[in-house]
C-alpha cells in the first residue's frame, strides 16, 4: 500500500492535455512523425513519465504544401541521481507517438511499429550553480537527434528551459531514403503543481531544415504533463 499511494494519477490533468490539444494550432516537422524532447535539463529518481498533446504549422517552400497537424506523444523513463552533489545524473527511456500508434500502423505490417518508438537518454550536467545543464540524444530506427538543454537550477514555480535539437533521418542504420534535417529549437515554461507529484509543461518551438529536397519552416505548440514518484529527489 505504501508504495501504491506515491503514484497519483490526475485524471483531470490527462484530460486538460488532451483537450488542449483540440485547440494548439501550431509541433515539429509534420507533427504525428517527428520526435520530440519530452523533458527538461532535471532528472528524477526513478520511474517518471507522461504524455503530450502538439501542434504544428508547417510550409514547404518549394512544394507550397502550409499544412495543421496534431500529434499525441508519451514516454516513460527512468532517473539515476547520485548521492555526490557534484555528480552527473543520469535518464534511459523510451517515448512513442500515441496518435501514429492509433491511426498510422497497418496491423498486417508490424514491421511499421518500430518506427515509431524511440530511446531517449540524457544526463544533467553539474557545471553551474544557477542553471541545469543537460546533453543527450533520441534515436529510433529511422532518426537520430542529439540537443542540449539549459533552464532554471530546479523544477519550481517559474521554472523554464530551452532545448536545441538537431534532428537528422536516415542515419546509417536505416533504410529511409532521404535525408531530411531540421534545427529544432524551442523554449518551455513550467508550472510544478504544488499539492500531486506532477508538472505541466508548456512550450513554444519552431523548426528549420529540410525534407524531400525543399526548405521546410515549422512554428510548433506543445502541452505536456509529467508524473514522477513522490518525494522523488531531482538534480
Amino acid at each position: 500500500m505504501g508504495n501504491r499511494k506515491r503514484w497519483r494519477v490526475d485524471a483531470r490533468g490527462i484530460g486538460r492535455a488532451f483537450v488542449l490539444a483540440g485547440l494548439t494550432t501550431a509541433l515539429v516537422a509534420a507533427a504525428g512523425c517527428a520526435p520530440a524532447v519530452q523533458h527538461g535539463p532535471w532528472v528524477y529518481e526513478g520511474t517518471s513519465g507522461g504524455g503530450r498533446s502538439a501542434g504544428a504549422f508547417v510550409t514547404q517552400f518549394e512544394a507550397d504544401y502550409p499544412g495543421l497537424s496534431v500529434a499525441f506523444d508519451g514516454s516513460v523513463r527512468h532517473g539515476w541521481v547520485p548521492e555526490r552533489p557534484g555528480s552527473p545524473a543520469f535518464s534511459a527511456g523510451m517515448q512513442s507517438s500515441l496518435w501514429a500508434l492509433f491511426l498510422a500502423v497497418d496491423a498486417d505490417e508490424l514491421e511499421q511499429l518500430t518506427y515509431l518508438f524511440a530511446v531517449d537518454g540524457y544526463a544533467s550536467l553539474p557545471l553551474s550553480a544557477h542553471r541545469a545543464t543537460a546533453v543527450g540524444a533520441s534515436i529510433s530506427r529511422w532518426h537520430v537527434m542529439p540537443y542540449v538543454q539549459v533552464g532554471s537550477k530546479l523544477p519550481e514555480e517559474d521554472g523554464w528551459y530551452t532545448t536545441q535539437a538537431f534532428l537528422l533521418a536516415s542515419p546509417f542504420w536505416s533504410d529511409v531514403d532521404s535525408a531530411d534535417f531540421m534545427w529544432l529549437p524551442s523554449f518551455t515554461w513550467v508550472d510544478p503543481d504544488a499539492e500531486r507529484p506532477r508538472a505541466d509543461h508548456v512550450t513554444l518551438g519552431a523548426g528549420l531544415g529540410r525534407s524531400d529536397g525543399g526548405t521546410v519552416v515549422a512554428f510548433t505548440a506543445s502541452f505536456g504533463v509529467e508524473f514522477f514518484r513522490r518525494g522523488a529527489v531531482v538534480r
